[in-house]
């Protein structure tokens, strides 16, 4: 079973392999990957109630989504 602690583990792993993503192959790949990683690291900070992270996670999944949605969107 993965703990909470291990999702933010991985979610703080996946972050900064999400920026050599960014900077290296591309921008989509890139965007996907940071998007894993701020889902992964929400429910830590969720749980523990630090609010200005959450947010500031908030903040990063909707630029994210909305990169995703210029690039697929219809």
């Amino acid at each position: 079973m993965v703990t909470i602690a291990n999702m933010r583990m991985l979610g703080c792993i996946l972050i900064v392999c999400s920026h050599f993503t960014l900077i290296y192959v591309g921008v989509i790949p890139g965007v996907i990957v940071h998007l894993i990683a701020d889902f992964l690291t929400m429910p830590f900070f969720i749980k523990n109630k630090m609010w200005d992270m959450v947010v500031m996670l908030s903040f990063l999944v909707v630029i994210g989504v909305s990169k995703l949605v210029t690039n697929y969107g219809t």
